[in-house]
Parts: structure tokens; sequence; C-alpha cells
């Protein structure tokens, strides 16, 4: 399941930078992401390109992480419909409501800004939050790719545990 998600996004975004290369070239690749219209406010110091594979790494990765929650749901409840609807319904949620609701608290800001629909577009790019681990300071992108990398492993783990699981009491 998790190979034919990456798959699926690997194409996806493949096929539109083979497109958009081919229509408009690699020109702006070093330019600074100040340059892009819409990011003038950015501090990041990386250029276009990696900005963009940033944003690619960041979507592929979240595609794992929903692959592997829409699988692990789907075990757990023996049913394709569940996980789905749940899915679904996490989504219509935060496409409802705009973070800017809890600009007034720092912590729920910066946590609605890892869920996955808020993650996926350009504001990604300005996120330059702090996030405290173990006394030390990290920015918000490296964390929130951690903290992404760890729960799609972990819901990897739980799917595979007790599909094993179920494989063993059916013997």
């Amino acid at each position: 399941g998790a190979t034919v998600a990456a798959g699926a996004g690997l194409i996806l975004h493949l096929t539109s930078a083979l497109l958009q290369f081919g229509l408009f070239g690699m020109d702006g690749w070093n330019a600074p992401i100040q340059q892009i219209g819409g990011l003038q406010w950015s501090h990041l110091t990386i250029a276009a390109g990696p900005a963009v594979l940033l944003m690619f790494g960041t979507s592929i990765l979240i595609l794992l992480l929903v692959g592997a929650l829409t699988m692990c749901l789907s075990e757990l409840s023996q049913n394709g419909i569940v996980p789905l609807a749940a899915e679904s319904a996490l989504l219509l949620y935060t496409l409802l409501f705009d973070y800017a609701l809890f600009s007034r608290n720092r912590l729920l800001s910066q946590i609605w800004q890892y869920f996955p629909l808020q993650r996926v577009n350009d504001t990604l790019l300005y996120d330059e939050r702090l996030v405290p681990i173990a006394g030390r300071l990290t920015t918000a992108i490296p964390f929130s790719t951690a903290v992404y990398a760890l729960l799609t492993a972990l819901l990897l783990a739980l799917c595979i545990g007790h599909a094993l699981l179920l494989r063993r009491d059916r013997r």
C-alpha cells in the first residue's frame, strides 16, 4: 500500500515537473524564493529549486503518512469505509477552518500548521517557528518532517503487527 501511494505521488509530481520544465525551462532554479510571487516575505535562505524539492519531499511524506493511516484504520476496523470516512472528515474539517482562528494562541496555531493540508501548500516556506526539543531549539520544517516520518513508521508497524496477529489467530 505504501509503495502504491508513493508511486502514485511520484508519477504525479514527475509528470508535473516535466510539463513545467518543458514549457518554462529551468531558468529560475537558483533564484532566491523571495523573487517568486507571493513568497517575498519568507526568510528562508534557499533557492527556488531546493524549495520545490522541499515541498515535493514533504508532500510525498504526507502522502505516505495518509496511506499508512488509511491502511492502519482499515486493518483495525476490518472495513474499507471507516478509514475513508474518517480521513475525509478530517480533511474537510481542516479545510473549513483557517489557522488564523488560532493565531492568538501560539501552541494551537503551531499544531494546526502541522496538519497535512497546511503543510502541502506554500505556507510551509513561511514556517520559521522554533520548536523546543530536549532543551534545544529546532526549526519547524525539520521537526515536522521528523514527526511525519516517525508517525508513518509507527502506523506501518502497527498495521503490520495487527495483520500478523490476526493471521496467527486464524490458524
